[in-house]
């Protein structure tokens, strides 16, 4: 009856330590899947950076019309002023 005891004993470890190995795989699957997913976050990461890159570019472009159109405006607020002073002072030289 002890063999059959020492069966018992050997095949209740046998099973413990099948399902801890079990269980260490599924935490394999686990890291390997976290790994996985912290690759695609990082080819993410680089999308949005250039992304992020490209929107500053295009803001400072904008900024940069913006600007440029402040200037044509300007401009031709001051050649309608000069315009209009110079017929102003041709129509008074002119008596018209």
């Amino acid at each position: 009856m002890n063999a059959h005891l020492e069966d018992l004993g050997r095949m209740s470890a046998e099973a413990v330590l099948t399902q801890w190995d079990a269980t260490a795989k599924e935490v394999e699957d686990l890291g390997i899947a976290v790994k996985e997913r912290v690759k695609s976050i990082a080819t993410s990461l680089i999308e949005l950076d250039g992304n992020l890159k490209e929107l500053a570019e295009t803001a400072a472009a904008v900024r940069e019309k913006g600007n440029l159109t402040k200037l044509q405006i300007e401009e031709a607020s001051t050649l309608s002023n000069a315009l209009r002073e110079a017929c102003a002072d041709i129509r008074k030289k002119t008596s018209l």
